[in-house]
């Protein structure tokens, strides 16, 4: 997979090779829909006219780093990656931007970040990041 990175502000985030696992692309169409009472599905009523949600989900697993993973300041250890990746949801986004293998320069607003502590693996730590394409 290419670099997978996310840029907030002038500062670009790139995760090491083997950190993240999947990057998941999807569209929702929020479809209007409203089944005919006594009829068959066939019979519906669907209206497109609601727009159309793009996300993309990236999953894979935190590991300290010998190099910092954004190009300004030091964000090595799997601590500061989180605070750094925590910190895209901030209250006032004004749109990051996205790259993987097949999305290129996606304007992107991150709608969840989780990160998960395991026992007995201190050495690194699963996440999940929800984002959501728009200008």
């Amino acid at each position: 997979m290419a670099d997978v990175t996310i840029k907030k502000g002038s500062v670009t985030f790139t995760f090491d090779d083997g950190d993240v696992e999947d990057v998941v692309i999807g569209k929702t169409g929020n479809l209007d829909e409203n089944p005919i009472p006594a009829s068959d599905s066939d019979s519906a009523f669907v209206l497109d006219f609601n727009g159309v949600i793009k996300a993309i989900t990236i999953t894979g697993s935190l590991t300290n780093s010998s190099s910092s993973r954004t190009d300004v300041g030091t964000t090595q250890t799997i601590a500061e990656q989180i605070d750094w990746l925590l910190a895209l949801v901030d209250g006032v986004q004004d749109g990051h931007t996205f790259n993987s293998t097949f999305q290129t320069d996606k304007t992107v607003y991150c709608r969840k970040v989780n990160f998960t502590e395991k026992s007995g693996s201190p050495n690194e730590s699963p996440f999940t990041i929800e984002l959501v394409e728009g200008i």
